[in-house]
């Protein structure tokens, strides 16, 4: 039988999200990767696809911010993203840890605790969400609930006009409806 309406997905908490990003392990260079790709998919509201395509070059200080910069998302749109200051934080300690000095952001993390390849796929970004989701109690989420969060995050902590947080909202995670 045809599904009617749409999936409402699940919601995190502030809570919750603060929990997700900092389960992995920060004194392991996994962890540290984790911690960081959690970060950015909860507060820029990254699909997954976009996330794993991210480059160094990608990473952009404009004025006083740092920014996400000509982020190429679903249908060829480019947007810029802003990328707040603990995000920034998590990053950085990710790349110092791993040397990284250009290509991908995000590699591969072999089981003795080295970076190898040239990035990594959708699927492991997806079992990173589901491996943190698991570790403080979230049986059913998704990496699409991340950009949700994002969403609810975002509304929740600006003090503008409705409409304007929503259209704003909307451009950075990249939606077109």
């Amino acid at each position: 039988m045809k599904k009617l309406g749409m999936r409402l997905g699940n919601w995190l908490t502030t809570e919750q999200g603060h929990a997700l990003w900092q389960a992995p392990d920060s004194h392991r260079l996994k962890g540290k990767r984790d911690r960081a790709l959690l970060a950015l998919l909860l507060a820029c509201g990254l699909r997954r696809h976009e996330a794993v395509a991210l480059t160094l070059d990608h990473l952009q200080q404009r004025e006083e911010h740092w920014a996400i910069g000509d982020l190429v998302g679903k249908g060829g749109h480019v947007r810029t993203v802003p990328v707040p200051d603990w995000v920034r934080t998590e990053l950085v300690d990710w790349l110092t840890a791993a040397a990284i000095d250009g290509g991908k952001l995000f590699r591969r993390v072999n089981k003795v605790g080295r970076t190898w390849g040239d990035g990594m796929t959708v699927k492991a970004v997806w079992h990173i969400v589901k491996e943190s989701a698991r570790s403080i109690g979230l049986a059913k989420l998704a990496p699409h609930d991340l950009r949700r969060a994002r969403w609810f995050l975002h509304l929740t902590e600006m003090h503008w006009p409705l409409w304007r947080q929503i259209f704003r909202v909307e451009y950075y995670c990249g939606s077109g409806n």
